[in-house]
């Protein structure tokens, strides 16, 4: 059962689904800057939510994602479509026109079902005893490290070759509710173990057909429905990569289905290795 933490109790509860299995998620952030080339700190809050879609598919729920701007905002655009695909941000159900305000009748955070109209004539899409809300919980701020030296924005990543792919990793070493580093230099660690896990992949790709390993996938499975604990789901795949007793074509199943939820897409060079 899914599990988050409810910033209104400071408690983490197992989120009730609908009578349709069905999963709305509400998220807010900030307005963008420049929304063309976003910091890193905006996208780890879209990341959140794309977690969360992934999870509940993943237990054969059925959710849909809100996106809106902070009404605080001086305006501004959702998250273009390249930084989305950047970080493997699944697109949302609905996003508020830009510049268009939110209404709200409570909080945007906190325990009470918050009544909004989001520009589709639908006021209350939250509420409602067959739809079950969660709100995106604070995501913690994201810094260069301990001297300065990293990335602020996007396109600071794209000019020196990184994987953008390799701050979703980064993301993902911390819980999200916490403060993640993303120093140059541990980019550079998170982009090689990236590189090395694909390639492993791929020549596990060619090995028998086999079934994946059961304890790995459940264990990694339960770290991301227990509040997306990221961090256990990452080194559970690092032990399932060195485990000896794992057949190779154990392996690659294993992480093609764990890379449902990691999207890290961790299979793209099957077929060149």
């Amino acid at each position: 059962m899914l599990r988050l933490y409810d910033p209104a109790t400071g408690e983490v509860a197992a989120i009730r689904t609908g009578h349709r299995r069905e999963l709305r998620v509400l998220a807010v952030a900030p307005v963008a800057a420049d929304p063309a080339d976003p910091d890193l700190a905006l996208l780890r809050t879209w990341v959140l939510p794309d977690q969360l879609r992934r999870t509940a598919e993943r237990r054969s729920l059925i959710p849909s994602v809100c996106e809106v701007l902070a009404p605080d905002g001086p305006g501004g655009e959702p998250l273009p479509a390249a930084a989305r695909e950047a970080l493997n941000i699944h697109p949302s159900a609905r996003i508020i026109p830009a510049g268009e305000l939110l209404a709200p009748t409570a909080g945007l955070t906190g325990g009470a079902n918050p009544a909004f109209d989001i520009g589709t004539g639908d006021t209350g899409w939250l509420a409602g005893r067959d739809v079950v809300y969660s709100f995106a919980a604070p995501t913690g701020n994201v810094t260069a490290g301990p001297d300065g030296h990293g990335p602020r924005r996007l396109s600071e990543l794209t000019a020196r070759g990184t994987d953008p792919l390799a701050a979703r990793l980064g993301f993902m070493h911390q819980r999200y509710r916490d403060s993640a580093e993303l120093s140059w230099d541990q980019l550079a660690t998170w982009d090689k173990i990236l590189t090395g896990w694909r390639i492993a992949v791929a020549q596990w790709a060619n090995s028998p057909s086999a079934a994946m390993s059961a304890p790995h996938a459940e264990a990694i499975t339960a770290a991301f429905e227990d509040d997306l604990d990221t961090p256990a789901a990452v080194a559970q795949l690092r032990l399932l990569a060195d485990d000896t007793d794992v057949a190779a074509g154990a392996k690659f199943e294993t992480f093609a289905a764990a890379d449902r939820l990691l999207g890290l897409d961790l299979a793209r060079d099957v077929g060149r290795y």
